[in-house]
């Protein structure tokens, strides 16, 4: 059996954002440092805590669909001010995501 196929077959997504970060994120070459901090901070404190220990073949597209729309209710802003995310909020989590 191929060990990337059993590797995917069994990864999750906490474990891949640790290999994420060490070898796309980090490179400069990939993401600029505010890019990839944002990134970094949509990832721990929005997604990774609710998908963090899904498989990465278990994730469909319906969840990041249920995401995105989630994000779009009120109380879901992380700097405790009343009303929804901007669209342009929404957009960088999506990007985060994809």
């Amino acid at each position: 059996m191929d060990n990337n196929i059993k590797v995917e077959e069994t990864m999750t997504l906490n474990l891949f954002f640790n290999d994420w970060l060490e070898k796309y994120a980090n490179d400069e070459q990939n993401l600029s440092p505010d890019t990839r901090q944002n990134y970094v901070n949509i990832l721990k404190k929005r997604i990774l805590p609710k998908y963090g220990h899904m498989k990465l073949t278990d994730i469909k597209t319906i969840h990041i669909v249920n995401f995105v729309n989630d994000l779009k209710k009120d109380g879901k802003r992380l700097d405790g001010k009343k009303g929804p995310l901007s669209p342009s909020s929404i957009a960088n989590c999506y990007r985060a995501v994809q």
